[in-house]
């Protein structure tokens, strides 16, 4: 399995908005060849996001990244930071 963790900032009054679109967004998302999870969480940083995606491997990853872009490119209106990506095989699991 491999790892992308995207952390960004969304505007906190919009932040419900910004929820209903992703919501929205689903089915493309799951149609994303090799994408098994996709879990957004809150950060302690106010608005502050991280997503955290998992993929069959770094190949299918790589493979997914223009579908990605295009599907973040559509939550860019909410958000307050550029995304910061980084991404890595599993090292160990429990």
């Amino acid at each position: 399995m491999y790892y992308r963790i995207t952390t960004y900032s969304i505007d906190p009054s919009r932040e419900e908005d910004a929820y209903a679109l992703a919501d929205s967004l689903r089915e493309q998302m799951k149609a994303v060849a090799g994408l098994r999870t996709v879990h957004a969480c809150q950060t302690d940083d106010e608005g502050g996001t991280m997503v955290v995606s998992c993929y069959d491997n770094e190949e299918a990853a790589a493979a997914a990244q223009s579908q990605i872009q295009t599907i973040l490119g559509t939550m860019a209106q909410y958000m307050t930071s550029a995304p910061e990506v980084t991404a890595g095989p599993v090292a160990w699991e429990m």
